[in-house]
Parts: structure tokens; sequence; C-alpha cells
């Protein structure tokens, strides 16, 4: 502990100091009051100077030195002492000059020493101080890291995610969750034997998945990011669906040293997504039948009727009229299977080399007598060959079907254009359009029209097999779905852009 003079307890203990050099003087001058003979004793004054120096610092030093030298120039006056000390003005200067020197040096250097230990005290305190502080801090960030690992397992659990880590080096596993263990029917430590080493067997990857997995892993450790779908084959012999996102960690030169990875079981979803695709299979199933159903059973009805007719006797000229009656269903059933066809993409097309533009503007004709006057026509003004490989019969009844559905959106008249270019598309224009086609170059035919525009729910249902927004006997519900059949067929694709209004 450090001592310092500005306290006034502390400066009372130090006062103590000047106790040796008190009583020195004390008993000399006692001692020579009342008749005794006794030396002066300033050997003793001396080491009390140091003792007071030393142990009260530079002013108790100075205090001493300063008796000492009154004592002195007393002895000099009363013509005692040793003339060596006290004989001459000079020794007496001499002496208190050393008395003053001794006491203020010492002094001074008890001070210095009590600064630096103070120094070394604050210093210390300081780092006490920061130490605690980074105790406190080391403590906290334990603990919101023990917070977040809590949170991040709970996370794990919740989300059934499993995990794990391999060395890049040696394509060990050094850690592997329970929950990944479990996603392939293993123990942890049966999965770390499973993989050791860098080209491991994955036994527990169904055999028609492992070169893919491999290609993968190749990747990752080449430092590429990865997201991976597989079949697990358990030890029963049991499958499960596994989806990995692995990412590799990289050191300060950017090699790959670790991969690092989260797996989760999509067993159960690949499952609902089988009984979704399934119940929608039926579902469809069910609409084409009873619309079928529905189709034929009409004109079943009418060729029925007319032959019962027959049979019961008729004039000629009623018979003919109801063989042409009978004929003209027939017929119907026939374009009904046609379209069944061409919307089931089992339609024999007789592709050709087909210019589409000009072909459209061949059917101008036939499309004004579909359209009432009060719709007014652009066809595609020929600037460039569109040439495309297609059936000209099924693109003429496609795009008839096209140019009917404009004429039923707009009943108050308007305007129906019809355009053709060509169109070199990539895989993000594709995904851009949310058309179904490979990279490459297309002819596209577009037809627009100004009427009231479809829904959201009409439009994504526009394309559906006997969906219909016509009442009842105003449409079969055959028409774009026979397009959209036709175009798959021929390599293509529809797409819709509508809104109410537009």
């Amino acid at each position: 502990m450090v001592l310092q003079l500005t306290s006034p307890g502390i400066a009372g203990l130090r006062a103590f100091c000047l106790v040796p050099i008190v009583i020195v003087i004390g008993a000399y001058e006692y001692t020579h009051a009342f008749g005794g003979q006794m030396p002066i004793p300033f050997l003793a004054m001396f080491a009390s100077i140091i003792v007071a120096a030393v142990a009260g610092g530079r002013w108790f030093g100075v205090i001493a030195a300063s008796l000492t030298s009154v004592e002195i120039v007393r002895c000099y006056f009363l013509g005692i002492g040793p003339p060596a000390l006290t004989g001459t003005l000079p020794n007496v200067a001499l002496g208190t000059l050393l008395s003053f020197g001794a006491g203020y040096w010492l002094g001074a250097l008890r001070d210095d020493l009590d600064c630096t230990l103070a120094e070394l005290d604050r210093h210390r305190a300081g780092l006490e101080a920061d130490l605690q502080d980074e105790r406190r801090e080391k403590e906290r960030s334990l603990t919101e890291r023990a917070k977040k690992e809590a949170r991040l397992r709970t996370a794990f659990r919740l989300a059934s995610l499993g995990h794990f880590e391999f060395d890049t080096a040696t394509g060990d596993c050094v850690y592997c969750s329970r929950r990944h263990a479990e996603h392939l029917g293993m123990t942890p430590e049966e999965f770390v034997a499973a993989t050791a080493g860098l080209d491991p067997e994955l036994c527990y990857v169904h055999p028609d998945d492992r070169d893919r997995v491999r290609r993968t892993i190749r990747r990752i450790r080449h430092g590429e990011p990865a997201e991976l779908e597989y079949r697990a084959l358990w030890p029963d012999g049991s499958i499960r669906h596994l989806r990995e996102i692995v990412e590799p960690e990289l050191d300060a030169s950017g090699q790959v040293v670790a991969e690092i990875g989260t797996s989760m079981d999509l067993t159960d979803l690949r499952l609902a997504e089988a009984q979704l695709r399934e119940s929608q299979k039926l579902e469809a199933v069910g609409r084409l039948t009873a619309g079928v159903a529905h189709d034929f059973n009409n004109l079943l009805a009418v060729i029925m009727g007319n032959l019962e007719l027959l049979k019961e006797g008729a004039t000629p000229k009623d018979e003919a009229e109801m063989i042409d009656a009978a004929l003209g269903a027939t017929a119907r059933g026939a374009v009904l299977t046609g379209k069944l066809l061409s919307f089931g993409r089992k339609s024999m097309l007789s592709p050709e080399p087909l210019d589409l533009c000009m072909t459209v503007r061949e059917l101008g004709t036939l499309f004004r007598r579909t359209l009432p006057t009060s719709i007014e026509i652009d066809l595609p003004h020929c600037a460039g060959r569109c040439m495309a490989l297609v059936d000209r019969a099924q693109f003429e009844s496609a795009m008839l079907n096209l140019v009917v559905n404009a004429r039923d959106a707009m009943p108050s008249g308007g305007l129906l254009r019809i355009d053709g270019s060509r169109h070199r598309f990539d895989a993000a224009a594709l995904r851009r359009a949310g058309l179904d086609l490979e990279p490459g170059d297309y002819v596209g035919i577009a037809v627009t029209d100004t009427g009231s525009g479809m829904s959201d729910e009409v439009r994504n249902r526009a394309l559906e097999p006997f969906y219909s927004t016509k009442g009842v006997g105003k449409g079969s519900g055959l028409g774009l779905p026979m397009v959209l059949g036709f175009a798959k067929q021929s390599g293509g694709d529809v797409g819709i852009a509508s809104a109410p209004g537009m």
C-alpha cells in the first residue's frame, strides 16, 4: 500500500518519523539543562535525519535537517561540540549544508519512490478494471453465444435439420449431428465410418443417384456451393428423399479446407406431392370424362332421335333431312374427338415448312366472315419471313379458335390484331416469359384484342380442359386447350397476358 502525504491521516502517521530527532535533541538538551555531561550526539542526529527522510519524505527530511542545523549553530555559539563540526563558521555551514542535503535528497528519493509506487498502483488498478471489464464482456459474450447456440439448436430441431462437417484434406467427417445420421437410418458413428476417405462408397445413396452425388461432391471440393437432392437407401431397404445444402469453407489463401452442410428429410413432402399430382390427375380425368360424356350424349341424342324417326317411317324429303342431321352430329363428334386428340397431344400431324405470317394473311377472308362488322382486324405485315415446321390444318384451326375467343371477348366491337415475329430466347428470357421451352430460335404469333380482359382466376384456368366462362351450350371449353396441345406437340408453348380492362 502507498501512503500519500495529501491524506491528513497518513500525514499524521508520517509525523512519527520525526520522533527520533526529537528524542535525540530532547535528551541532549534535558541532560545539559540539569548540569549533566553528555557528548553532543551529532551522529545520532544525522541518523535521525536519514530516518525522517526515508520514512517521511522530502519535507520531513527537511524538518529533521532544520532541527539538526539549529543545534549545530547553537553549539557553535556556545563553543561546544567537535571543532571539526562547530569550531568555525565554514564548518558550521558545511554541517548545515550536509544536513539539509541529506534530508532533502533522501526525502526526494522517497517521494519519487512514492510517486512511482502510486503510478504503478494506479496502473495496476486500471489493469484490474480492464481485466474485470474484459471478464464481464467475455462472460456476456459466452452467455449470448450460449443463447444463440440454444436458439440455433432449437431451430434445427424444429426444422428437422441435420448438420455435418467434412475435412477436405482427408475426406473424413469431423462432425455429424444425431439428426443427420437419423435421416440416413444410421448413428453418427456409423455415418463417420461409412463416409471415411476421399472417395467413399456412398453405400447409403441409392445406386441410381451415386454418380450425381459424386459429381456434386467434386464441385464442392473445388469451392462451389451446392444444393442436392437424392434418395437415401436405409439399411432396412426403405428409401428416403433427402435434400442437402453444402457450403465450402476457405482459408486465407482461398483453398477449401472444410465442407459444412445441413440436411432435411423430404420424404413426407415428396409423398404429399405425389398424392397431390395423383389427385389432380383424377380431377382432370373426372372433368374430361364429364365433358366428353355431356357432349357425346348430346350428339348421340340427335343421332338416335333421327334414327327412331326413320324407323317409324317418313317421307323421302324428311328422311334426307334426318340423315343430314345425323351426319352433322356425327361430324361434330369427329371434331370433338379431334380436339381431344389435340389436347392430349396425340393428333396425327403432318408438319411442313410454313410461313406463319403469310398463312395468317391468307386466312384473313375467313376471319372477316367470322367476325362482326363492329370488330376491326389488323393482320401482320409480312416484313420478314416467319418460317416454322407445323401442320397447316392444325395451325389454321388453332388460329380460328383464337379469333373466335377474341370475338366473344368483344361483344360491343373493338380491334383484333395479329402479329408475327421471330424470337431468340435464352434461359433467363424463357423464365421471365413463363414459357416451357428449350433455349433457341422461335416464331411467335401474338393475338391481341381490346376486350374486357381476364381476371387472375380466369387467366390461370383458361388452358384447363372444359373450363369456359360462356353460358351452357355456348362453348365446349376445349378451344384454348386444343391450341395448347397443338403448340406443345409442335415444339412450342402458349402464354397468356391479360388483366381486367386490358
